[in-house]
């Protein structure tokens, strides 16, 4: 069963997407209103309003091309006469190309592709494809990127007066309404994949709405909190599971989601993964009902690495780049092993490669995004197209392979030592988890004893707090998008970990944050916070706090790598350690 654009409840669209009137649209491609049903009064949820602007800009030109074809018919001459001209080629085209070739006058954009010239001329598209070749060798098209095809605004003008002279205007009307549905299918399917973002690590999962009441999720981590709120506010079961690599910055919740939810897991037969998975190779596709997924093998980041590449039929609508291409980026090559970063960095490059070939209006959906130590751009956007990228990313404008390298592992910094051990845990498969993990109370006596074997204590608090009061030795790792980095940074992952917080910090995001990348080893809480500890006659120290300007003098260092971006700074006072943000958002 295919997706259904209209199911989707108005409240459900997420902020950043645009509401427009498909009335204002059917006017801008020359629809009546039958072609938009309900009189018009159809609206639909479109990202790119500037394509929608483009548009509107395309048809006011239309009618000036037409003065200005006239304007060039040579006192009346027909040899001279552009039209006759063009005429020339026109006449030596087989009935097909020269049917297309009007009805490309209809077309309101500036280029258009196979796809759509197929739906315009309503032919398979092998047939479209050919069609548009004649018409490049005929010179009455132009290549205008990678299978893209424009048309001189003068040819423009002669198509559409041919179609207008030939063709009649239910057929015209049909090519359009052909066109209109192209185009709404293409939106309607990227509007159905939405992306919560995990701004601490920097990552996107991707929830894509099948239509049938069931979901599709790429990369959801271990925390599947926003994941299962989504796929809850659209009543969606979460149907499918893939993770696009072995991760190596969270636990995949591919696990968590089977054995909770059902979920069937897509993932690389070369990961060789010790649970139970559909493995998938190169060109491998599942049938989602209506959308297919297809499997592209893009080593790199890692070893086995897939795209998934989301199609509606035959067209391509987005693809799961995961750790492959990114929003004017690629991921990092130096997590498998030090020894193997420059040969996964040309795999990385013949993968980008790969994934160029693929249409430009094609979505691009990393899971990598601004704050990952995967490599991705601060400030980035977090989803991209082809076109943009081929357009915009440093990356791949490098001049050859041996560029390409030099500039991706010239910027490669430091990462979390955890990186290291989870790819592995994934593909032995993360442990399932029965609820939101918890934290045990433990009274400042038992806490107390622990420290003084081998528990470390992590004080979430706020740094203010933290420096008023605090136990000798506790590591301050204040609470916040960003805790689990910090915590996989500084903190043991193989001795017991002691937490102490303030009363209003929620315990199950503390928790949810240490076990998305695998610290199963929060032993507890101290019950009743600083106050209790502090009641019970046991130590607290103070820490002084500075700000930039009182920082001068020799007893100033700085650690931080010249191309490395801001990492956590640990500044010891005393017996004390302070975790100390950078203002990085890491």
């Amino acid at each position: 069963m295919r997706h259904d654009p209209d199911r989707r409840p108005r409240d459900a669209v997420p902020a950043d997407q645009v509401v427009v009137d498909l009335d204002a649209v059917g006017d801008v491609l020359g629809l009546d209103d039958s072609a938009t049903g309900n009189g018009g009064h159809v609206e639909r949820v479109v990202r790119h309003d500037r394509v929608l602007a483009a548009v509107e800009q395309q048809a006011a030109d239309l009618s000036d091309r037409q003065r200005r074809l006239d304007l060039l018919d040579a006192g009346g001459d027909p040899r001279a006469a552009v039209a006759a001209v063009f005429s020339w080629s026109y006449r030596h085209l087989p009935p097909p190309a020269a049917r297309l070739f009007r009805l490309v006058g209809l077309h309101p954009g500036p280029d258009l592709d196979a796809y759509a010239a197929a739906a315009l001329a309503d032919t398979g598209l092998d047939q479209a494809g050919r069609d548009l070749d004649r018409l490049a060798r005929a010179h009455l098209v132009h290549e205008a990127g990678a299978g893209r095809y424009g048309m001189h605004d003068l040819l423009r003008a002669y198509a559409s007066g041919l179609t207008v002279a030939q063709d009649g205007h239910t057929e015209r009307q049909a090519a359009l309404r052909r066109l209109f549905d192209y185009y709404l299918a293409t939106v309607a399917a990227a509007m159905n994949c939405l992306h919560p973002a995990d701004a601490g690590l920097g990552n996107s999962a991707y929830l894509v709405d099948l239509g049938d009441r069931r979901a599709l999720v790429v990369d959801a981590s271990r925390d599947v909190r926003s994941v299962r709120r989504e796929a809850g506010r659209r009543g969606l079961r979460l149907a499918f599971a893939a993770d696009t690599h072995l991760h190596a910055d969270f636990l995949s919740g591919a696990v968590q989601l089977a054995a909770t939810d059902g979920a069937s897991v897509l993932a690389s037969a070369a990961g060789h993964r010790e649970f139970a998975h559909t493995g998938l190779g190169d060109a491998d596709e599942v049938d989602l009902g209506g959308l297919r997924l297809r499997a592209l093998t893009t080593p790199g980041h890692t070893e086995e690495h897939l795209a998934f590449l989301l199609l509606d039929g035959t067209r391509p609508v987005g693809v799961f780049t995961g750790g492959s291409l990114l929003v004017g980026a690629a991921a990092r090559t130096d997590l498998v092993a030090a020894d193997r970063t420059e040969d996964l960095a040309r795999a990385q490059y013949r993968s980008l490669q790969r994934l160029l070939t693929l249409p430009d209006q094609a979505q691009v959906w990393p899971t990598h995004g601004a704050g990952s130590f995967c490599s991705a751009p601060p400030g980035a956007d977090r989803t991209s197209s082809i076109g943009r990228e081929r357009a915009t990313n440093p990356l791949l404008q490098a001049a050859g392979e041996d560029a390409f390298i030099a500039q991706l592992v010239g910027s490669l910094g430091s990462f979390p030592p955890y990186f290291l051990r989870l790819a592995e845990v994934n593909r032995r498969g993360p442990a399932v988890l029965g609820g939101t993990p918890s934290l045990d109370p433990l009274g400042p006596a038992t806490v107390s004893r622990l420290l003084s074997d081998a528990a470390v204590l992590v004080d979430v608090r706020p740094v203010i707090e933290y420096a008023d009061g605090h136990v000798p030795g506790s590591l301050s790792i204040p609470l916040r998008d960003a805790f689990a980095t910090w915590l996989g940074w500084v903190a043991p992952h193989d001795q017991p970990l002691v937490v102490i917080r303030s009363a209003d910090q929620d315990p199950g995001e503390i928790t949810w944050q240490a076990a998305k990348i695998g610290y199963g080893n929060l032993v507890g809480e101290v019950a009743g916070g600083i106050q209790a500890w502090t009641a019970a006659g046991l130590p607290v120290v103070a820490t002084r706090l500075v700000g930039p300007q009182t920082v001068v003098g020799p007893e100033t260092l700085d650690v931080r790598s010249a191309r490395s971006p801001p990492a956590p700074q640990t500044c010891r006072t005393g017996r004390s350690w302070s975790c100390a943000g950078t203002g990085s958002g890491r």
